[in-house]
């Protein structure tokens, strides 16, 4: 497999597990030592998708969007799918993210620098305001995969 660098504005083909085929990686931003912000999208497809199909994607319609690490794409298990149509990070915004801790109780809005991928505020806050959030938490590109598997699984 080709080794390759994350780039902003590209998609990657993420391999599913249980042989479900492949989902899409749009890379919003990449920060420091192998650092990315995806948005990860469906539904599977048994080959990944071709290039000219990338203009159907946009950031509302995410699956899901984490941080995760880009092993994935450094060493071409995530195939190049091409650069996204018309990019444009501003379309593409770091969201807020929630954390719960079960053992405390305890519930925070995960704000993120929209360059550097830094925490710039954590707030404590009820659970309820969390809920419609995406889920802190930095993945590794495996952890990465098995999330979407999920999410696309039902």
């Amino acid at each position: 497999m080709k080794k390759q660098q994350a780039r902003e504005g590209h998609a990657y083909a993420v391999p599913l597990r249980k042989g479900m085929g492949f989902g899409v990686c749009v890379v919003a931003r990449k920060a420091k030592a192998g650092v990315l912000l995806g948005f990860f999208f469906g539904p599977p497809a048994p080959q990944p998708i071709s290039p000219e199909n990338l203009g159907g994607i946009h950031a509302a319609t995410a699956t899901i969007v984490e941080i995760f690490g880009d092993l994935g794409i450094r060493d071409g298990t995530w195939p190049l799918i091409g650069a996204m149509p018309d990019w444009s990070r501003a379309e593409w915004p770091v969201p807020d993210f929630g954390r719960y801790d079960p053992l405390s109780g305890v519930a925070r809005r995960v704000q993120y620098d929209q360059e550097t991928l830094e925490v710039v505020r954590e707030q404590i806050c009820s659970r309820d305001e969390i809920a419609g959030l995406w889920s802190d938490g930095l993945s590794g590109a495996g952890a990465a995969e098995i999330g979407l598997t999920k999410a696309l699984s039902g």
